[in-house]
C-alpha cells in the first residue's frame, strides 16, 4: 500500500509557475470527465488533491505533463491497468506507469469497487513505494 508517510516526506518541492490556475482547472476538468469513465464502467475511482498538488509541482526529469498526455495514460489504466485489482483486497495498490507519456499513477483499492488515484509523478522511474505496472 502508498503509505501516507511517502506523501508528506515528498510534498515539499517548488511549485512550478507554468502551471496556471486555469491549466490546473483543465487538468481537473478531465479528471472529472474521467472519473464518469470510471463510474460507467463500474469502477468509483476519485483522484486526492495531493494528486493535483503534485501534478504542478518542479520534479521528474521529462518535463510539463500535458492534458492529452494526462487522459491517454488514465483511459489506460481504465482499459487495461484496473484488470490488476480482481480478487485484491481493499488497501491494495498499484502504480500504474505510461512509458509513452512518462506518466506514474498510483491508484490504491480503499473498498470494494472504491478507487483513489492518490499520487502522480511524470519520470523516468518511480522511487516511490508499491508495485509498478507497465501500462
Amino acid at each position: 500500500m502508498i503509505s501516507t508517510e511517502f506523501m508528506v516526506e515528498h510534498s515539499d518541492w517548488n511549485v512550478n509557475i507554468l502551471y496556471t490556475p486555469e491549466l490546473m482547472a483543465e487538468f481537473r476538468q478531465v479528471v472529472n470527465v474521467a472519473e464518469g469513465y470510471f463510474d460507467k464502467h463500474g469502477y468509483k475511482m476519485r483522484f486526492s488533491n495531493h494528486f493535483f498538488d503534485q501534478i504542478k509541482l518542479k520534479r521528474g526529469k521529462v518535463g510539463l505533463y500535458t492534458v492529452k498526455e494526462l487522459m491517454e495514460t488514465i483511459v489506460k489504466i481504465l482499459k487495461r491497468g484496473m484488470q490488476f485489482f480482481k480478487g485484491k483486497v481493499p488497501g491494495t495498490s498499484f502504480v500504474f506507469y505510461d512509458p509513452h507519456t512518462y506518466i506514474f499513477i498510483a491508484v490504491v483499492r480503499s473498498d470494494v469497487d472504491n478507487y483513489v488515484a492518490t499520487t502522480t509523478v511524470r519520470d523516468t522511474k518511480w522511487t516511490g513505494e508499491g508495485q509498478v505496472i507497465r501500462i
